[in-house]
């Protein structure tokens, strides 16, 4: 998903200059990602501050930010070139407001089938979760969508892995999934999400 983002906006970026706007960023693994592109000028926001401590002495020559994103972006209109979102929630009249004339907004969510093997096991049921179509309705608003697409991959991982798995995901905690959850062997994966990319209309 790194090197899709990276690639969109690396063939971009050799136009000139540009500035590049991760809103929850937490410990800014996406912005040492993209660090390495030419002429570009990353930014990190999150609302943890101990995430964003993390981030800051990883990448001491980028600016992070501590702020309520689904409040406000402290920053001037129409400041960034790309604004990115992986995982995070959006705020659609924000992302907008700092977008520049000719920027684009890059969007990540997990895809439908995204841990679906890990979900079943634990939670029973297969059952997909489309959550690209809201993302969609929300920025679509005001934004034009200029692409859509689906990274996907599938992995073999361990029990502590999969527990963290759970853990980042806000899945696996309720008391009736537990004993499932500590039951868990080794397995196949699927890693899924959709990105999106909006632009102004």
């Amino acid at each position: 998903m790194h090197r899709a983002f990276a690639h969109v906006i690396g063939s971009r970026a050799q136009r000139g200059p540009a500035t590049l706007l991760d809103v929850g960023c937490g410990e800014g693994a996406f912005v040492r990602h993209v660090s390495s592109v030419p002429g570009l000028e990353p930014h990190g926001v999150d609302i943890s501050a101990p995430s964003i401590e993390l981030a800051a002495k990883a990448s001491p020559e980028v600016l992070f930010v501590v702020a309520n994103a689904d409040r406000f972006l402290p920053y001037a209109d129409q400041a960034f070139d790309f604004v990115t979102s992986i995982d995070s929630r959006v705020n659609a009249g924000e992302f907008q407001r700092v977008l520049s004339q000719r920027g684009l907004i890059l969007v990540a969510v997990p895809g439908p089938d995204d841990l679906i093997e890990l979900r079943e096991r634990v939670q029973g049921g297969k059952a997909e979760k489309p959550r690209g179509q809201r993302v969609v309705e929300e920025l679509g608003r005001s934004l034009k969508l200029a692409e859509r697409t689906t990274v996907r991959d599938s992995r073999i991982f361990e029990p502590p892995v999969l527990r963290d798995l759970l853990t980042v995901t806000y899945r696996g905690f309720r008391h009736s999934e537990r004993a499932a959850v500590e039951s868990l062997a080794a397995m196949d994966v699927t890693l899924s999400h959709e990105v999106l990319a909006f632009e102004h209309r």
